[in-house]
Order: structure tokens, then C-alpha cells, then sequence
């Protein structure tokens, strides 16, 4: 059943970005270093919604949308053990990665023992948004009610 949910999700994402970048380019090699420099951005965007959720723009409906993105994350992560974008890269490049070459490069650090940070990291963000969604919740559920606390 993973295999399959990994293989048409995968499919999905590289028959995506031939049609928006098949102008471009139709080298495969390209494409997936497109589709890495994708990877990079939303690797960078969500967390940065998660920030701003919880500081500058504090409304119920984004953190609930940071929330989701972060959940879907994880939720490939563990319960597929795969990214799909990086399954994706690969079968374009026909090699590694470029987003664990980038990691690798930068940091030292290798794409397999990444995974295992980044799904460490991702649990205890998700318990810790589920926890602030759960107070917006509870208080408004008081407020509505008209519990003094």
C-alpha cells in the first residue's frame, strides 16, 4: 500500500513540474534541480509560517494552515519513512538528491541521518502547534461561554 501511495504521488509530482517548467527545459537533470530548488523553498517557507503564525500574524485560520502543512509533513515522513519530493529528485537526476548534496555540502551531515533530525524535530513542532491550537480553542470555547476564569 506504501509503495503505491509513494510511486502515484511521486508520479504526480514529476508529470507537475514537466508541464510547469517543460518549456523550459526537458532534461531530466534540470528538472531536478528545479524541483530541489522547490524543495529548498518550502523547506524554508513553512517554518518561517510557523513564525510568523505564532508572532507577527497570530490569526486562528494561519496557524491552523501552518499546523496542516507541518502535519502533512510529518505525516509522509512517518508513516510513508520517505520524503516524496526527494523520491522525485532522485528518479529525475537518475542519482542522488540536490537538496541531501546541498545538506551534505553545507553541513556534513548525510540525507539518511537528516531524515531522522528532521522527523524528531517535526514531532515536537507538531505537539507543540497542537498545544497552542488547543489554548486558542479552549479559550475561545470559555469566552463563548462565559467561563471567568
Amino acid at each position: 500500500m506504501d509503495i503505491n501511495i509513494i510511486k502515484f504521488t511521486e508520479s504526480y509530482i514529476r508529470k507537475t513540474v514537466r508541464f510547469l517548467y517543460g518549456w523550459l527545459t526537458t532534461d531530466g537533470e534540470v528538472l531536478g534541480y528545479i524541483l530541489g530548488v522547490i524543495h529548498i523553498v518550502i523547506g524554508i517557507t513553512i517554518p518561517v509560517m510557523v513564525v510568523i503564525s505564532h508572532s507577527i500574524y497570530p490569526a486562528f485560520w494561519f496557524q491552523c494552515l501552518a499546523f496542516g502543512l507541518v502535519f502533512l509533513v510529518w505525516l509522509q515522513h512517518v508513516c510513508l519513512r520517505v520524503c516524496i519530493i526527494v523520491v522525485a529528485e532522485k528518479n529525475f537526476t537518475k542519482g542522488s538528491s540536490p537538496y541531501f548534496r546541498m545538506f551534505k555540502d553545507t553541513t556534513g551531515i548525510d540525507g539518511e541521518i537528516l531524515v531522522d533530525y528532521l522527523v524528531v524535530f517535526e514531532t515536537g513542532a507538531l505537539v507543540g502547534l497542537a498545544m497552542g491550537l488547543l489554548r486558542q480553542m479552549s479559550v475561545f470555547i470559555y469566552e463563548y461561554y462565559g467561563v471567568i476564569l
